[in-house]
């Protein structure tokens, strides 16, 4: 006789014990997750990428690298039209790592 046993029984189960897990604190005033996690974007970030491979910064520095982020030069927050290909850029992932961090700390000090 066999069993079969369906693990994803327990896998969305309430504990009521357990503590409700906190939203994770992104640090950011406007949350365009809804924006970036969406089909639409993920396929029309992939199409830029795709007509644009190479990492727009390491270019400028002699550098091929794939890139990897279709980056909006100028932020959503800021007025940036989200679907304008000419508000974009391909980076690589240290490069947007590097701009994210730049503007992240322009907001602090509160340039942005």
């Amino acid at each position: 006789m066999i069993y079969l046993i369906d693990m994803r029984i327990n896998a969305k189960k309430k504990r009521p014990w357990s503590p409700e897990p906190k939203p994770q604190q992104t640090g950011r005033k406007d949350d365009h997750s809804k924006f970036y996690n969406s089909r639409a974007w993920r396929k029309d970030a992939k199409a830029f990428l795709d007509k644009h491979p190479l990492c727009a910064e390491c270019s400028q520095e002699g550098k091929v690298t794939p890139a990897t982020v279709s980056d909006h030069t100028k932020p959503i927050r800021l007025g940036g039209d989200p679907w304008s290909w000419e508000n974009r850029q391909a980076l690589c992932t240290h490069h947007h790592a590097v701009k994210s961090g730049k503007e992240r700390h322009e907001i602090e000090r509160g340039r942005g």
